[in-house]
């Protein structure tokens, strides 16, 4: 009985080395077969890769572009009704408001939203 153990223990070994190399050999023919279908088709794979991304890169570009060209008009248009809401209430208060120094123009990068709350603010206080 023991002698039969043996043989079959020996026997698994055997089977678990062979298939263990069977296991070796197949990731060195994969590597192999990899290396050959990258020097021949490759090439040809990666540019596909970089032209697909170049274009998925700019639809991201125009789409971000503009949804900050729609925030940026959103803004103007709330300006815009801020200031003829503020100036009409104004104006409405009666003299000694100065229509000059109110500016309805949109907002640029260079213009400053604060500057017209000054602006209501000097008025508003020269009205008191």
């Amino acid at each position: 009985m023991l002698n039969t153990l043996n043989t079959r223990a020996t026997e698994v070994g055997d089977t678990l080395v062979r298939a263990s190399r069977q296991f070796w050999l197949a990731g060195l023919g994969a590597a192999v077969v990899t290396r050959d279908w990258a020097e021949k088709e490759g090439g040809v794979v990666f540019r596909n890769l970089v032209r697909e991304g170049t274009a998925i890169e700019s639809r991201a570009i125009r789409y971000v572009g503009d949804r900050l060209e729609m925030s940026f008009a959103q803004a103007n248009t709330i300006d815009l009704v801020f200031i003829e809401r503020i100036h009409s209430g104004l104006m409405a208060s009666g003299p000694g408001f100065d229509a000059a120094m109110m500016t309805s123009a949109p907002l640029k990068a260079s213009s400053s939203v604060s500057m017209r709350f000054g602006l209501v603010a000097s008025q508003i206080s020269h009205l008191r």
